[in-house]
């Protein structure tokens, strides 16, 4: 048996993952899957107990987890016109998707609820603005480090509480 083959026709089921299946719940489960999956795995590293060694995977997963949350609101708030042009403008920029995806939220959500979401993109967008500080050591040009601080300290258990309130008020938009 190649690589390919034990890698894309494993029967191993416990380590099989499938594509596709979603099919038969509709398109819908392709979203929930994509953003339900990298909260689940930021979760899950988390859980892991080693945040020195698992951080750059942990928030990667979350922050991907709130852009892929916000787009999808904007998605399914705006005409497809209008959602393709904010994500030409925005790309991975936190802070212009989330004031897009506000527009959106502000008759299905209290004040309260906006404002804790608000601090938490925030929070994220002023760490990893465009979405390259937690998956590559230096930028773009290669001339400096992703992350300016000589140290940074980060609870990610404190990190999964907070975005765990965010989904706890926003998954009924995509689950």
């Amino acid at each position: 048996m190649s690589i390919k083959e034990k890698i894309f026709k494993s029967n191993n089921l416990d380590y099989t993952a499938h594509y596709g299946w979603q099919k038969s719940f509709g398109d819908e489960s392709f979203t929930f899957g994509y953003i339900n999956s990298y909260k689940e795995a930021g979760d899950i590293l988390t859980e892991e107990r080693n945040p020195d060694l698992l951080m750059f995977p942990i928030m990667f997963s979350y922050r991907q987890y709130l852009e892929l949350l916000l787009k999808n609101i904007c998605q399914k708030g705006m005409a497809n016109i209008e959602y393709n042009e904010m994500i030409k403008k925005s790309s991975h920029n936190l802070e212009s998707i989330w004031k897009s995806c506000k527009k959106i939220l502000l008759a299905n959500i209290t004040e309260e609820e906006m404002d804790y979401i608000e601090e938490v993109v925030r929070i994220f967008f002023v760490i990893d603005p465009g979405s390259f500080t937690f998956r590559f050591e230096k930028d773009k040009k290669q001339e400096s480090r992703t992350i300016k601080e000589d140290y940074l300290t980060i609870n990610t258990k404190n990190v999964k509480k907070f975005v765990d309130k965010v989904d706890d008020i926003l998954r009924h938009t995509y689950d």
